[in-house]
């Protein structure tokens, strides 16, 4: 499978990881090199996504079945 197919894996599972709530606020726009950049409409929800970095990285990897998300910017 190719380096981009696998991004765009990556991207299709977003909605299901995150669940409905988060993913009607914080929408994926790019993902680069192994970094993931997501659209945050609230600044407080901008805030709280942050603290919840790690684990909605490590869950997206699961959810793929690599480590192919290294980080993410909330934006």
């Amino acid at each position: 499978m190719s380096r981009a197919h696998e991004e765009h894996q990556a991207l299709k599972v977003w909605d299901g990881v995150v669940g409905k709530t988060i993913a009607r606020i914080a929408v994926v726009e790019k993902f680069v090199r192994g970094t993931l950049y997501v659209h945050v409409l609230n600044p407080s929800w901008r805030n709280e996504l942050s603290f919840r970095k790690r684990s909605i990285i490590d869950r997206l990897n699961e959810a793929v079945g690599k480590g192919l998300v290294k980080d993410i910017v909330f934006r």
